[in-house]
């Protein structure tokens, strides 16, 4: 016996204030119980403090502990109690559930040991407890997660080919949860035998490397159909040899589903790229970078070689100055999110000098974090010879004596004459961005019916009403005809507008006719009725009793009144007063109708008043529209912002406890070194010492950077401060110092003493901490390796150069998904993918942007863009 042992024991002996602090300190309970005189039991305080009552509050009665335990687990704790008094070998030893005077549940570790006399009788009985409950939370809260989503794990022993499968992993291969499968079972499960083979191959790798590997493959389900799973498998390492894999096993079948989809997009997509021989671009919108194909090219007469290198001043530079203003303002227009997508029709310059016309056609695909696009594609189209044909059509047209209009196919206006403008209170520099559907709002089903008669060569005519911007009804007499471009397709059509609402109005001053009303009358979009001066109903089409629940007879015996809501009513009254007096001609509301249910409608109510001969009111005329579903969105909209606010004070507040967790981590690491040195002061000269000690300072302004981060409470941009360059790198080597020794790299520091950028330290630490271990950590171990660090001023911009002499990379092949998360380019040990994509948003959150050189095998050069200090 080690005589350290003998000497506690024999403190134990004879200090009980050794025992007290063994009790206070290293556990959360202990108990001792006499197993000869069972109603004799000792339980310390710290038990019942756990479960959150005053230990004096108790009557000391043996095992009243019991009240407080769950059933299920008492039951449990009693058999394993029997087992260890009857085998000593046997532990007593579980987890069980005891409920918190608040009701929660305390998850306590208890177990205990067994003292036996001289014969090997029970005679006592010793024991203790520690909290789980923090843990016990976390492992329900992780395997919540999990199974919400759809991530089950898998450990396969190599040894035993033993295969142990989490209850999602078994849910997603549709095993029961009480089975235990083989490792055949589940491979069988694959839908064809190349797939066994991908696995063994996968894992064969996997173990030679001591790399992870990574798999995406349909299995078959009961039902027959496929099933795709994402398979990730790690190598299990113990005593420098593989003992096994473990990983994890996810539900992907939605994911791959898309996937084949957008795949298949794509490709039709080319198809149709190719068939209507357009040009396309694609544009980084921040760089300025561009790409275009061979048409894009063609179209203006050159080959991609003579336009090289592209970018998007290249194609800038030929737009014909007169309309390149418009065209930077309809882009404009788009990336302030203005409209869905940028369109523009403009004159380029061809090669052998004549002018074209071009249609550019774009949309962002990806944005920045700041929300400025970034990436965009699109096509040029040369529309020369339809834009001459519509020009010289729409010169006619501009000059006609009647009210005339040329549309696309998408009711965009392509001329129009002054008659039209005129007619229809049209502003001329409003042409550009309005349509014939904005225009005649109300019958914009008409219009598209108007459109299949055209499309189809036939000629259309109709008499059809709309409802001016005073809420007048205006009737009109339209024509249609369709406009042929120059490949012999319908391009548009040609409309004629004629205003008859005078004539209308004598009509209905002397009858209203029934066969041309009712058809227009009865199967209106929206709610139409006759109102009597007195209110009650006269006529109510179909939509207005599907609107508020009833038949036209229950509805013809109401007045309008009797379904208002009364907080409406009055509001309602004095508008029809004043259209009685003759003071407006018409009035238009938001009000609330009872159902006949009961439930409210909310419309948007238009009303006008028909007069007959000598101006005497015959009627009300009223249109209703239902706007129920949209207060409603409106409403969810407004709980998702009350929502949203309340996730974002509760990601603060965990902000808040992390800070203040390392802050207090890192004071104890600081008071630990402190100790060490006081009781070891010879150890104080040690270069070891002087480096623990300079990384504990360095962690404590990491914290107290990163607290500073978590009382931001608005933009980034608003709390940036001056940082020195210089002070930061010298910081940063210091803290990598001993990894960059030990990996024999030579890092050397050129940073100008006066350089100054405006940024978050916090951030700007842990930029400079990435690229210094990457510039570590890809060295080429075959030469006299070396990572500089250099920096210079660029218009407002202070430059960051880390250049290194390592492996380097194929920019060529990889460059595109260099700061993708999880985008790894080389296999080293330590690669996961995060570094680049985390440090590319912080410098973009603070304003700047990175550059990036690579040769392989002969070294890297990032270029960090940071803000200058002013």
């Amino acid at each position: 016996m080690n005589y350290l042992e003998t000497e506690l024991k024999d403190l134990l002996k004879n200090d009980d204030t050794i025992f007290g602090f063994i009790k206070a300190s290293a556990l959360d309970g202990m108990w001792y119980w006499d197993l000869e005189k069972p109603e004799n039991e000792w339980m310390d305080n710290r038990f019942w403090t756990t479960l959150g009552y005053e230990p004096d509050s108790f009557p000391k009665q043996a095992l009243i502990w019991k009240n407080f335990i769950f059933k299920e687990d008492l039951d449990q704790i009693d058999k394993s109690l029997h087992r260890h008094l009857d085998d000593s070998n046997s532990p007593y030893d579980q987890i069980v559930r005891f409920l918190h005077k608040d009701g929660h549940t305390v998850w306590l570790r208890c177990w205990g040991k067994v003292i036996r006399d001289e014969s090997g009788k029970p005679i006592r009985m010793f024991g203790a407890h520690i909290d789980l409950t923090e843990l016990k939370t976390k492992e329900q809260i992780l395997e919540h997660c999990n199974t919400v989503a759809s991530i089950g794990h898998w450990q396969l022993n190599l040894e035993t080919l033993k295969l142990n499968l989490g209850k999602v992993a078994k849910k997603i291969l549709q095993i029961e949860p009480d089975l235990s499968p083989g490792l055949k079972t589940c491979l069988d499960k694959l839908e064809n035998r190349n797939d066994r083979l991908l696995i063994i191959n996968s894992s064969k790798e996997a173990l030679k490397e001591n790399v992870s590997f990574e798999l995406e493959l349909p299995i078959l389900y009961q039902d027959g159909s496929t099933h795709w799973i994402k398979l990730i498998g790690i190598p299990q390492t113990g005593n420098d040899k593989i003992l096994g894999f473990y990983g994890t096993i996810q539900d992907i079948n939605e994911q791959k589903i898309q996937n084949l989809k957008l795949t298949k997009e794509r490709e039709k997509l080319n198809n149709v790229i190719k068939g209507t021989n357009v040009g396309t671009w694609e544009w980084n919108v921040q760089t300025g970078e561009a790409i275009c194909n061979k048409r894009s090219a063609e179209i203006i007469g050159y080959t991609l070689e003579e336009l090289a290198p592209i970018s998007i001043k290249t194609l800038e530079s030929f737009i014909h100055p007169d309309d390149f203003k418009k065209q930077q303002k309809k882009l404009k227009k788009y990336f302030s999110g203005k409209r869905d997508f940028y369109k523009c029709e403009y004159r380029v310059r061809h090669k052998d000098g004549h002018w074209l016309w071009i249609l550019d056609k774009g949309k962002a695909f990806s944005w920045t974090a700041d929300d400025r696009p970034l990436q965009m594609f699109g096509t040029h189209q040369d529309i020369t010879s339809s834009k001459q044909l519509t020009e010289n059509q729409g010169l006619f047209i501009k000059h006609a004596p009647s009210a005339l209009a040329m549309v696309d196919l998408d009711f965009k206006y392509i001329g129009t004459s002054q008659k039209w403008l005129q007619s229809f209170h049209i502003e001329k520099d409003d042409m550009n961005h309005l349509s014939l559907l904005d225009t005649f709002p109300e019958t914009k089903e008409k219009l598209k019916e108007i459109r299949e008669y055209c499309t189809k060569g036939l000629n259309h005519s109709e008499e059809a009403y709309k409802i001016s911007k005073e809420g007048k009804v205006q009737w009109l007499r339209w024509e249609a005809s369709p406009w042929i471009n120059d490949h012999g397709k319908v391009g548009g059509f040609i409309m004629s507008a004629e205003d008859i609402t005078q004539q209308k109005i004598n009509e209905e001053k002397l009858k209203i006719s029934e066969l041309s009303f009712l058809r227009n009358f009865s199967n209106a979009a929206i709610g139409m009725a006759l109102v009597s001066l007195e209110g009650y109903w006269l006529k109510v089409n179909k939509k207005l009793c599907q609107m508020i629940g009833y038949t036209t007879e229950e509805l013809l015996k109401l007045t309008f009144a009797e379904i208002t809501h009364p907080d409406d009513l009055e509001t309602d009254l004095a508008f029809c007063e004043e259209l009685l007096a003759g003071k407006r001609e018409n009035y238009q509301m938001e009000k609330r109708y009872y159902h006949k249910n009961g439930d409210i409608v909310n419309i948007i109510l238009a009303v006008s008043l028909l007069r007959g001969i000598n101006n005497k009111p015959m009627y009300f005329i009223s249109q209703i529209i239902d706007i129920t579903e949209l207060k409603q969105a409106q409403q969810k909209i407004q709980s998702l912002l009350n929502t949203t606010q309340e996730q974002n004070s509760r990601l603060q507040n965990f902000a808040h406890i992390v800070s203040h967790n390392l802050k207090s981590h890192s004071g104890n690491i600081d008071f630990m070194i402190d100790i060490v040195l006081d009781e070891k002061p010879d150890l104080k000269d040690l270069p070891t010492i002087a480096h623990l000690k300079q990384a504990s300072k360095n962690l404590s302004e990491t914290i107290y950077h990163l607290n500073e981060v978590a009382l931001i409470n608005t933009s980034v941009k608003e709390n940036l401060k001056c940082i020195s360059v210089h002070e930061a790198i010298h910081k940063g080597i210091e803290n990598v110092s001993a990894l960059a020794q030990s990996a024999q790299v030579n890092i050397i520091n050129k940073i100008e003493a006066g350089h100054e950028i405006l940024g978050l330290p916090a951030y700007l630490d842990s930029i400079i901490l990435n690229f210094l271990t990457n510039g570590i950590r890809y060295r080429s171990n075959g030469k006299a390796d070396k990572l500089e660090i250099s920096s210079q001023e660029q218009g407002n911009y202070i430059v960051i150069k880390f250049e290194d002499n390592g492996l380097g990379m194929d920019l060529q092949r990889n460059g595109k998904e260099l700061f993708g998360m999880y985008k790894t380019f080389h296999r080293h040990p330590e690669s996961r993918g995060i570094g680049l994509f985390i440090t590319k948003s912080q410098v973009d959150a603070l304003g700047g942007k990175i550059e990036v050189t690579s040769e392989v095998n002969k070294g890297t050069m990032f270029k960090v863009y940071f803000q200058k200090c002013k």
